[in-house]
C-alpha cells in the first residue's frame, strides 16, 4: 500500500513540474521581460491546474505592486501574427487576465480561407477581436457584447489598435429579447436564461449573411439555444469557433448537432471537461452546395 502511495506521489510531482516547465516555456515566447512574467501569470490562470494556482499566489502580488495603473488600467504589448498590439486590462480582475491567457496559449485557431465577416459573440474587452481583425484585416468585424463596463474596454482597445467595428451592445439568442445572468463559482459556471435575476442582459438574434463567415462563440451557456436555431438557418457559417459551457453534462448534444450539420469538429474534447474550446468547419461539399451563398 505505501509503495503505490509513493508511486502516485511521485505521478503526480512528475506531473506538477511538467505543467510548470511548460507555463515557463509559453511564457519565454514573449518578447520582453515584462511580457514574460504577466504572460506566465495570465497563462497560469487561465490553464488552473495545481501548478498554475500555485505560480498564480506567488506572482499575482508582485505583479500589482510594480504596475502603476492609469485609470484602473494596466497595458501589455501582445503580438499577434508578427504584429504588436496594446493591449489594456483591469488592474486585479483576473477575468480579464485569464481571457489574455487563452490568446497566448493559443486556445483559437483561425481558419485558412479569408473571411468576410467576423461575428465575436461574447467579445468582453476585445483581445479576441484584436487577434482576428490582425490577421484577417480586410474582414468586417461585428462584436456583440452586453455589458457596459466590458463595452468600454473593448472599445477603447479597438480604438488603440485602429481597428474599426460594428459594435452590439447586446448579447445574441434565438430572438431579441431580455435575458438574465445568475454568476457560477467562476466565469465557466456561469449561465443566462429568461429568469430574473439582477443582471440583465438585452440580446439579439444572430444573423448570417454569408458562408465565408468566422463565428467566435463565448456566451456563457447561450449556446445550447443560439446553436440549434442557427444550425437551422441558412447559410451556415462556415467556420466556428465555440467555448461550450457544461460540456460534462450536456455538450455532447451540441457535438452531434454540429457534426450533423455538416460541420467536422478540432479540439480538445474530453467528456469530462466543464469547458471546451473547439473549432468546427464547414465541410466542403456544404460550402459548395446548393444552399452555398457569397
Amino acid at each position: 500500500m505505501q509503495v503505490d502511495s509513493m508511486k502516485q506521489w511521485m505521478r503526480n510531482w512528475i506531473g506538477g513540474i511538467r505543467q510548470v516547465v511548460s507555463l515557463l516555456r509559453k511564457s519565454a515566447e514573449l518578447h520582453g521581460i515584462k511580457a514574460k512574467f504577466q504572460g506566465l501569470l495570465y497563462l497560469s490562470i487561465q490553464r488552473d491546474d495545481k501548478a498554475g494556482r500555485l505560480i498564480a499566489r506567488w506572482i499575482a502580488p508582485f505583479h500589482e505592486a510594480w504596475l502603476r495603473p492609469t485609470d484602473g488600467l494596466i497595458s501589455i504589448q501582445v503580438e499577434f501574427f508578427g504584429n504588436s498590439r496594446c493591449l489594456y486590462l483591469r488592474k486585479g480582475n483576473f477575468a480579464d487576465y485569464r481571457v489574455a491567457g487563452e490568446l497566448m496559449d493559443g486556445v483559437y485557431h483561425p481558419p485558412d480561407f479569408i473571411p468576410k465577416v467576423i461575428y465575436d459573440c461574447g467579445a468582453n474587452i476585445g483581445i479576441f477581436s484584436l487577434y482576428a481583425a490582425t490577421r484577417f484585416p480586410s474582414a468586417k468585424l461585428v462584436c456583440f457584447e452586453p455589458d457596459k463596463n466590458n463595452l468600454a474596454l473593448l472599445r477603447k482597445n479597438l480604438l488603440a489598435n485602429d481597428v474599426p467595428a460594428d459594435i452590439r451592445e447586446a448579447g445574441v439568442w434565438g430572438k431579441k429579447c431580455l435575458l438574465y445572468y445568475h454568476p457560477g463559482r467562476n466565469s465557466i459556471e456561469g449561465i443566462t436564461n429568461e429568469e430574473p435575476s439582477p443582471f440583465p442582459i438585452p440580446v439579439e438574434n444572430l444573423e448570417i449573411n454569408a458562408t465565408d463567415t468566422w463565428v467566435k462563440m463565448d456566451v456563457e451557456g447561450a449556446e445550447y439555444q443560439v446553436l440549434p436555431i442557427l444550425m437551422r438557418s441558412q447559410p451556415l457559417p462556415r467556420y466556428l469557433s465555440i467555448e461550450l459551457h457544461f460540456f460534462h453534462t450536456k455538450g455532447r448534444e451540441i457535438v452531434d448537432l454540429l457534426r450533423a450539420s455538416g460541420y467536422q469538429l478540432n479540439g480538445f474534447l474530453n467528456q469530462e471537461c466543464v469547458c471546451a474550446v473547439f473549432d468546427a468547419e464547414l465541410a466542403p461539399s456544404i460550402t459548395s452546395g446548393p444552399f452555398a451563398a457569397s
